[in-house]
């Protein structure tokens, strides 16, 4: 109860206010910088750096999913990729460019957290932003529950922390609401 969801995964980050009831449309918000942004935005970072740098959107996902991090929290050592310069074989530092395209997500979904906050029973205001929970893949970035909070920080006191095993606790929790919702709420699919 009285917990704000940002659920971050591949197409979109879904952000709801959970209050002791099934959420409403106007309980949620959806925004299109998630997994997908992240890794196009990791292509046009490598690719603004090395002039003709050849990379695929998979090879992106697996950096991304490797050394993902949020500038603040960089790793002890660079992160070096191979991949292809106009067909040439390169190992190169990458460091940079994953922390701007993770980065890129932050102010979005600060963003989205105000509105949701600032649309919601004044009553329940404190509640939320005490409690923020980071779900779905793209939690896994590391830094990124302090960023979010560092943005949020002109709001007040808040606290936003990541899901233990967040991919898994999504699917739990889908279930869990599932088993708590009406039958009327549910679609035959044929």
């Amino acid at each position: 109860e009285h917990t704000l969801v940002i659920d971050i995964g591949a197409g979109t980050t879904d952000l709801c206010r959970v209050y002791g009831t099934v959420p409403t449309p106007a309980d949620q918000t959806h925004i299109n910088f998630a997994g997908d942004h992240i890794d196009a935005k990791i292509i046009e970072e490598i690719q603004l750096k090395y002039n003709g740098a050849q990379i695929t959107k998979d090879m992106a996902r697996r950096w991304k999913e490797s050394h993902s991090f949020v500038p603040g929290t960089e790793p002890d050592e660079p992160i070096i990729v191979d991949f292809s310069i106009d067909g040439k074989a390169m190992s190169l530092d990458i460091t940079d460019c994953i922390s701007a395209a993770c980065e890129s997500i932050v102010n979005p979904i600060v963003d989205g957290v105000k509105e949701l906050i600032a649309g919601s029973n004044p009553e329940y205001h404190d509640a939320f932003r005490r409690n923020m929970i980071l779900a779905g893949g793209g939690s896994l970035i590391e830094g990124l529950a302090d960023a979010v909070a560092e943005g949020l920080a002109d709001i007040g006191d808040v606290s936003v922390w990541c899901a233990e095993d967040p991919v898994t606790k999504v699917a739990e929790g889908a279930l869990a609401l599932a088993g708590d919702m009406p039958d009327d709420q549910f679609t035959s699919i044929n």
